[in-house]
């Protein structure tokens, strides 16, 4: 593990890159497809450009039981999670869940030394603890301010940070068993089908997606490909290191999606921005560091 770990952190990285851009992408088209319509089919063009892969692996070697680990572990991952998430926005700004959300890397750590599968680290605790406290200062104070009702919010963006760091933590046991190809697609495949029927209650029927404008499909489908992307990115790294050195460059996902939105609408760079970045990256460097 320790040769690929640095091939592994950079992959950590291009996840994080990934979460960031997704994000923003998605802002676009949530109004035209809405949440439960852009969820289903970001994971199903995701599961589509994974196929590939998973024919080249060898998933059917996968015993009974390591399929049903790993399709329940996708389901957590993007049917539950996603959905907690959303549902979270219903009460709280996008800020202030963004910044629950992102103490994915402190709980991905707590459980992996829980489960005795990574050594207590202070230093290491303390760093990912300035990155998420790096994430709420980049997000800005005024997202952050309390909100009616927000223990509900509260409660349901703190699940899907627990949900994604129960994942993080046991794929690891399938990637390094079975690879990332074939864990990819065979854990997205049971969460689209789960997201299928959710999307027609939600809808009352089939949807109608006639009405989308081409640049929308195609953001649409950028955003399934860099889906797909990231989550093998994911699995791959969380195969070849340690659970909480892959889900710390997480914090990067809201740092990405903060910068973008400075380059493609125009906002402006603030010095809280800029110490939120600077937070960030100092607790990656230390935690990394970290033994």
């Amino acid at each position: 593990m320790s040769e690929l770990r640095g091939a592994a952190l950079i992959a950590a990285a291009g996840v994080g890159v990934s979460i960031g851009a997704t994000t923003v992408a998605s802002k676009f088209v949530v109004g035209e497809v809405g949440p439960a319509g852009l969820t289903f089919l970001r994971y199903a063009i995701a599961l589509i450009c994974l196929l590939p892969f998973a024919a080249l692996s060898s998933w059917r070697r996968l015993s009974f039981a390591d399929f049903s680990a790993v399709a329940v572990l996708g389901i957590g991952q993007f049917a539950l999670l996603a959905g907690l998430f959303h549902f979270s926005l219903l009460y709280i700004p996008a800020g202030r869940a963004a910044v629950i959300f992102a103490t994915i890397p402190l709980l991905t750590m707590g459980l992996a030394i829980a489960l005795q599968r990574e050594p207590r680290s202070l230093v290491k605790a303390l760093a990912i603890s300035a990155c998420v406290l790096g994430v709420a200062v980049a997000i800005g104070e005024r997202d952050i301010l309390t909100h009616p009702r927000a223990w509900v919010g509260d409660l349901a963006a703190f699940g899907a940070a627990f949900t994604g760091a129960v994942c993080n933590v046991l794929y690891g046991t399938y990637t390094r068993r079975h690879g990332a190809r074939a864990v990819s697609a065979l854990s997205m495949a049971p969460a689209v089908a789960v997201l299928l029927p959710v999307l027609l209650l939600i809808e009352g029927g089939a949807p109608a997606w006639g009405h989308l404008t081409v640049p929308v499909w195609a953001i649409i489908c950028v955003t399934g490909i860099a889906s797909a992307a990231g989550f093998l990115l994911l699995t791959w790294a969380l195969a070849h290191a340690p659970a909480s050195d892959v889900a710390a460059f997480f914090s990067l996902g809201p740092i990405v999606a903060t910068a973008l939105g400075v380059w493609l609408l125009g906002e402006a760079v603030t010095l809280q921005f800029l110490l939120g970045v600077a937070l960030v990256s100092s607790g990656l460097w230390v935690a990394l560091k970290a033994k």
